[in-house]
């Protein structure tokens, strides 16, 4: 009687670490979704430290079971014969760290390819969902929930469960294995997301908008201009190009017949032009106003705000297929009264 206390002493205390999981994520999706706490300075702290361990680490926790806290017997929890699995805690948080870092890496490269890009909210509920399918494993594997032996649960569970290849030592071959792998991974993943950033030359082109205090924001965008009323914008030109670089900026009223994809540019003027020489690492803004003299023809159109950036002298006819970076805003146009 005395054994099996002992038993089930030990399996509740090589669960302690993972109590900290559900803490952890919770404290992380309040600093994300929460205001004011997700503009704290705590946020990125938080974030990080949820990023770059709890999934990974619960993930080992439900693949390794015998990376844990403490030893126990297998016996008491499946009835498949002793085995003892030691391994300390640094273990199990230093391959959590690595596959934490190819799990935020591969999904952003998933995210990238979507529609929505890849976006903070997007990727911390990815990395939740992880947590969340791997947390119920890792608590039962490491004797966390008790199940009984003729379960489904536990007949799944007793299959997953590292083979004993010879000897004493021999059930410790599969960890060895499995833990060199992970690690292989997670440098790959290094790699591959290293290879997509290989080339650091680049010019970044945005848009900025005045807001009511006079200061200039990425936000507050005009949805609507008006003939004979000015809106006040910024154009930003940001040099990485490892040089001095000329650039030339073309501010266009596009305007478009038709819906969706098959919508058609039927008229194109030019509003502003700008020209600037950037060293490497300078960053420009140029404040404009937009003032429309009139209203362009055509009431079923379709208007963007067009930005389209040059290296150097724009050609002939410029367009948003011949520019080095473009960006835009799409407005409505109200008639004069």
């Amino acid at each position: 009687m005395a054994q099996s206390n002992s038993g089930v002493d030990r399996r509740g205390r090589s669960t302690m670490d993972l109590i900290a999981v559900p803490v952890v994520t919770v404290a992380a999706a309040v600093f994300v979704f929460v205001p004011p706490l997700n503009g704290s300075p705590l946020r990125p702290v938080v974030t990080l430290a949820f990023a770059l361990l709890v999934p990974g680490y619960t993930l080992v926790a439900a693949l390794l079971p015998s990376a844990g806290l403490v030893s126990y017997d297998a016996q008491e929890s499946f009835g498949v014969g002793r085995q003892r699995r030691t391994s300390k805690l640094l273990e199990r948080l230093v391959f959590g760290f690595g596959v934490s870092v190819a799990l935020v890496i591969l999904l952003g490269l998933a995210l990238g390819l979507t529609a929505g890009g890849i976006g903070q909210a997007r990727l911390f509920g990815g990395l939740t969902l992880v947590t969340a399918l791997a947390f119920p494993v890792a608590l039962v594997r490491n004797g966390g929930l008790a199940l009984s032996r003729e379960s489904p649960a536990a007949t799944v569970l007793r299959r997953l469960r590292p083979a004993r290849l010879g000897g004493p030592a021999g059930g410790r071959v599969p960890l060895t294995f499995v833990l060199v792998a992970v690690t292989v991974v997670a440098v790959m993943s290094v790699g591959t997301g290293a290879v997509g950033q290989q080339d650091p030359s680049y010019t970044e082109l945005y848009l900025v908008a005045e807001n009511d205090e006079g200061e200039f924001t990425a936000s507050e965008y005009p949805d609507t201009l008006t003939p004979g009323e000015p809106e006040s914008l910024a154009v930003g030109v940001d040099n990485r190009e490892g040089e001095s670089t000329q650039y030339t900026v073309l501010v266009v009223l596009q305007a478009f017949e038709g819906d969706g994809a098959s919508a058609e540019l039927v008229a194109q003027s030019e509003q502003h032009r700008f020209t600037r020489t950037l060293d490497d690492g300078e960053t420009a803004t140029v404040p404009h106003e937009i003032n429309l003299a009139d209203s362009p023809s055509g009431t079923d159109r379709a208007y963007r705000l067009t930005y389209l950036l040059y290296v150097g002298d724009p050609p002939a006819t410029p367009s948003v297929d011949n520019a080095y970076r473009e960006a835009h805003l799409w407005v409505d146009i109200e008639a004069e009264s």
